[in-house]
């Protein structure tokens, strides 16, 4: 497997004494389902934004695809968000104003028409694409949010919670999603949750704790998102 990146002791300081993350050397390989598991505060969240550029480390280095980025400026960061990355959170995201298919082509870069509707199809969004997001229940907003990542055909997708506000139902449903997302595109997928059940899709688990990772490990088997035991 080819290594997507690379964090070379990377610690994250905020106001001189506040260690969000302390020494972290890590690597994730292109494909993998990576499940970023630790209670609120641990640091999976700061990692997660250490990881798409969305914040910059305070020491260590940074490296996607062998070539470094937190020394890149945020032109350069806005641009490898943009072109390579997918963004899925808990709280969807969406804009109220727009319709789910408007919400979807938000993400566009040079999809087409033809493209655009084939992921919505395979989202299941035919029939509520011209709804507003307070039409649509969490688990179809989730939808759009993945559709909306998805337009771009991006190289990761980063999901930070994206069940947290979802019952055990829809919840299997869209890790459902994101499990075929990652076998049929061979697309890497990062998710940080809290939920312990979650680590069984994983093809590597990394546990943090006050800002450190305290274990990783690789799932000899995953499991598919529907048979989980939800926690």
């Amino acid at each position: 497997m080819n290594i997507i990146y690379q964090l070379k002791k990377v610690s994250k300081i905020y106001n001189q004494n506040n260690v969000a993350l302390q020494n972290v050397d890590l690597e994730i390989n292109t494909g993998e389902v990576i499940v970023i598991l630790g209670p609120s505060g641990s640091g999976k969240s700061t990692l997660l934004n250490i990881l798409s550029g969305l914040d910059l480390p305070t020491k260590g280095e940074v490296f996607y695809q062998n070539k470094r980025i937190d020394n890149q400026d945020e032109e350069q960061l806005a641009a490898y968000r943009y072109q390579d990355l997918g963004f899925v959170f808990q709280s969807y995201n969406l804009m109220s104003s727009l319709t789910a298919k408007e919400n979807i082509e938000l993400g566009k870069t040079h999809q087409n028409d033809c493209e655009l509707e084939q992921i919505i199809k395979k989202m299941g969004l035919l029939e509520h694409q011209h709804k507003y997001p307070y039409q649509l229940s969490g688990g179809q907003m989730q939808r759009v949010a993945i559709a909306r990542s998805l337009i771009k055909n991006p190289q990761v997708i980063f999901c930070d919670e994206p069940t947290g506000a979802l019952d055990e139902k829809i919840g299997k449903a869209i890790l459902e999603e994101l499990q075929k997302i990652n076998k049929e595109q061979n697309t890497t997928i990062i998710i940080v949750t809290h939920n312990p059940s979650i680590a069984k899709i994983g093809n590597k688990v990394i546990k943090m704790n006050s800002g450190e990772i305290i274990e990783t490990y690789q799932n000899k088997k995953t499991v598919e998102a529907s048979k989980l035991r939800w926690v």
